[in-house]
Parts: C-alpha cells; sequence; structure tokens
C-alpha cells in the first residue's frame, strides 16, 4: 500500500478478504472478527493516505451473501467500510454445457438479481452508510434474441412483439437467421487483425485526412480537455458507394463484406428510410495498455445511427450495455448483436425526432426534435457524454 503511494498510482479501493463471509468456501471468517479487521484496514488506509486530497474506498467482504452474516458485519463496521460487495457465479465456473441458452435466458438470469436486492435491504436496516456492489464482475446481459429470417413471414406476429419488447426494454437484441455465414463472420475478424497487424508506415497510407471521417486512425482531438479512447480505428463508407474513397474500393479484403452488409440492412430498414441511409463500416482495435486502470477503450456513449450492427470478437471480452441505470456486461457470443435508437438518421440541418408512429398517449414524447444531431453526438462522445440523454424532454 505504501508503494502504491510512493509510485503515486491511482488506486479506486483496497478490498479485505476473499469469500470468507458466510459459510465461506473452504473457510470462513465470524463477521464480528472480520468487521474488526475492516475497521483496521480503514484506519491503515486513513494512516497511508493522510498527506493525499483524496483517499481509496474500504471495500468487502468480497463473499457470499449470507443475509445474517452480511447484517452483522454491516452493523459492526458504520462508518468504516465504504462499500459492502458480494459475488455471484449464477453461470458457474464457465464450463456448463448449456452456457449459451443460460446467457440468453431472462428467467434464469433475472432470479440472480433478488441477491443484490437483498443485500441492499440489509443495508437499508442497518446503521452503515456503505453501499452495495457486485464484486466479481457486472452482472452478464441477458439478451433477447430475434430471428431476422421470421420478420417477413405472415405469421410474423409473435416475433414481431418480441422484436418490439426487446428494442422498447433493452434497446438492442442478438439477431440469428440473419443468413451471413459464421465462417465469413470469422473472416471478417481476420481480415481486421491482418490490418492492425501491419507496420505502422503500410497502415498510415489509409489514414483519414483531418476532417475526414473515413480511413485509419483514432479519435479526432477538437480540444485539450478531450476524453480520448484507447483504441485504434479503420472507417469505411459503404454507401452511398460513389463517396468510397479509391484506394479502399480497390482492396478486396477491406470491402469485401460490402455487398454482404447491404443486403442485411436493407431487410430491416423501410425503403424511404433505405433510400437515404449513409452506411458505414468500422473496425476497433484495442491494443494492451500498461495502464488499464487510467483508460477506456471506449468511452462511454450513444450511436448516432438509426442501426448498429457490432461484431464482437470471439476471445475478448470488454462490451457493455447501459440500462436503468446499470451496466450489464455483454458475454461473447459467436452472433450479431444488432442494437436500434428511437432517433432516426439525419443529413446536415436536418430537423429530426421520435418516429411519430412510436407516440401515442401509451408511449409519450420523450424527445425533442433537434437540428444537426450528428454534431450533437460527435461533440458529446468526445466528452465523454451520452448524447441521446441531452435531448430528453
Amino acid at each position: 500500500m505504501r508503494y502504491t503511494v510512493k509510485k503515486d498510482y491511482s488506486i479506486y479501493g483496497w478490498e479485505l478478504g476473499n469469500e470468507l463471509s458466510g459459510s465461506g468456501v473452504g473457510v470462513r471468517v465470524a463477521a464480528d472478527q472480520y468487521a474488526s479487521d475492516a475497521i483496521s484496514l480503514q484506519n491503515v488506509v486513513l494512516d497511508i493516505y493522510k498527506s493525499n486530497e483524496t483517499r481509496p474506498l474500504t471495500i468487502g467482504p468480497g463473499g457470499f451473501f449470507d443475509e445474517n452474516w452480511f447484517k452483522e458485519f454491516a452493523d459492526k463496521t458504520t462508518n468504516s467500510v465504504d462499500v459492502l460487495t458480494h459475488h455471484i457465479y449464477n453461470l458457474g465456473p464457465g464450463v456448463d454445457e448449456h452456457l449459451v441458452e443460460k446467457i440468453v435466458d431472462p428467467s434464469y438470469l433475472d432470479g440472480e438479481a433478488d441477491t443484490f436486492s437483498k443485500l441492499q435491504s440489509t443495508l437499508k436496516s442497518s446503521t452503515t452508510s456503505a453501499t452495495a456492489w457486485v464484486d466479481a464482475s457486472p452482472p452478464p446481459l441477458p439478451i433477447p434474441t430475434i430471428d431476422i429470417s421470421l420478420l417477413s413471414l405472415p405469421s410474423s406476429g409473435e416475433e414481431v412483439e418480441q422484436l418490439r419488447s426487446a428494442l422498447s426494454s433493452w434497446g438492442c437484441f442478438q439477431a440469428i437467421g440473419h443468413g451471413i455465414p459464421d465462417s465469413y463472420l470469422d473472416k471478417v475478424r481476420e481480415v481486421a487483425k491482418q490490418f492492425f497487424s501491419l507496420p505502422m508506415e503500410e497502415k498510415k497510407k489509409y489514414s483519414r485526412g483531418e476532417k475526414d471521417g473515413e480511413g485509419y486512425g483514432g479519435d479526432l482531438v477538437v480540444s485539450e480537455k478531450q476524453v480520448l479512447d484507447w483504441s485504434d480505428r479503420l472507417t469505411l463508407k459503404v454507401l452511398p458507394e460513389d463517396e468510397r474513397r479509391p484506394i479502399f474500393g480497390q482492396n478486396s479484403q477491406l470491402s469485401s463484406g460490402h455487398s454482404k452488409v447491404i443486403e442485411f440492412g436493407r431487410g430491416c430498414l423501410s425503403e424511404p428510410i433505405w433510400r437515404s441511409t449513409r452506411l458505414t463500416g468500422r473496425f476497433n482495435f484495442y491494443p494492451p495498455c500498461p495502464r488499464p486502470d487510467q483508460v477506456l477503450g471506449l468511452k462511454p456513449h450513444s450511436d448516432r445511427s438509426g442501426m448498429t450492427v457490432l461484431l464482437q470478437d470471439r476471445e475478448v471480452e470488454g462490451l457493455h450495455v447501459l440500462k436503468d441505470n446499470q451496466w450489464f456486461r455483454v458475454p461473447i457470443i459467436p452472433m450479431l448483436l444488432l442494437s436500434m435508437s428511437a432517433i432516426k438518421c439525419s443529413r446536415a440541418g436536418e430537423e429530426i425526432g421520435p418516429a411519430e408512429g412510436l407516440i401515442d398517449e401509451e408511449r409519450p414524447r420523450l424527445y425533442r426534435n433537434v437540428k444537426n444531431y450528428g454534431a450533437i453526438n460527435f461533440q458529446c462522445f468526445q466528452r465523454g457524454e451520452v448524447a441521446i440523454d441531452t435531448v430528453k424532454i
């Protein structure tokens, strides 16, 4: 602990122990002893960080929830612990042959929310000032799954209703039946890795211009106070075709997916929107960072597009979705994740707003009409803000 202060490392919190609460895992520590040790931990933190403007949080116990044990621990630590944490491994060690089915089953995952609610209730009934956290990781996202191939059938009523429910509750869903072979999606991943593995001088041949959104590069720097992402990007224009840069159009590997993406997008959008649409493909690469605690690969944001089709890496997890002011992690599943917004795409100067067909007495207007939403989104993105929140009524 003193070493981190000497090195001026930024530490968010110090946590005591791991899975020693309640019955423990192999071994346990009684709540009164754990409380005494937690108080000692806070005294050490206060002493070591007494010359600092801020101090790390004191966190514990980082174990499985036992109501009586946590109640005693909370009462005896009062203001000595800032955060009470508990672990959830509702999907087990990850070797269950039915893991994928469980990940996408809301009824299976929602049951685990009761544990966190009980922890919150325990804290409210005690004298502690601590807040409750899930310690091991954010809960996985119970992604709604929609079969795209069923939406155009005469008997698609049930699937359409599931789509409506997914978009109104989550704003995103996992798409199956999209007609794009897994082998092709793997090829897209492989080509992206090949590009980002090229020598820097080679990648610079594809660099975008100062005010050009297409090409290779990171964030456009518009302010010294701007929040930058720790990532490389390659952005390609797909539609309109006449706006593609020739250097990309001549590269068969980089442009080979255009026809499949266009076919998929056209099947998801109405003809009036499709005729005026602008389609862009973007490849993201998040290189290793020596200070991962200090950076984000991608800032919290809302997409400015009417529709986003997202293909995850097969190995590296990291995607999170915000719902009801809580972040949910998206597990790696080798299918497409499709998200949609209630604000349609727009051209510069065009006024846009929620689609009128979505507004009625039961679903009142939540957002005002705006012009240049793309510019609003860009400015918010650079500040690490969610753009759509700025246009709420």
